[in-house]
């Protein structure tokens, strides 16, 4: 039975994994869903798992949170959390004001 279940888990993730995350709405992905997807991730399969980054997962994982609260707060953490090239090209400006 277990064999099954983890087969059932891999179809799923790989199923999951077809799709981008931030291209799935907040309201279609409820809490469990995020926390099986989550446990499924681990720091080596990462980059394969949804083709993110870890700034990717942070900033979608903000972004849920905030929906669950209100259309207000998600308006705001939005405008807050600059997008991955904004907070790469934030890191390299930085990167170079130190060296």
């Amino acid at each position: 039975m277990e064999s099954t279940n983890n087969k059932f888990a891999d179809l799923l993730c790989d199923s999951i994994n077809s799709v981008p995350l931030k291209s799935i709405e907040y309201s279609n992905l409820n809490v469990k869903a995020l926390e099986y997807i989550l446990s499924n991730i681990t720091r080596e399969e990462e980059t394969k798992m949804f083709s993110l980054s870890e700034y990717d997962l942070f900033h979608y994982i903000i972004l849920w949170t905030a929906s669950g609260i209100s259309k207000e707060a998600l308006s705001f953490y939005r405008s807050c959390l600059p997008s991955l090239e904004t907070a790469k090209s934030l890191n390299k400006i930085s990167s170079s004001l130190i060296d």
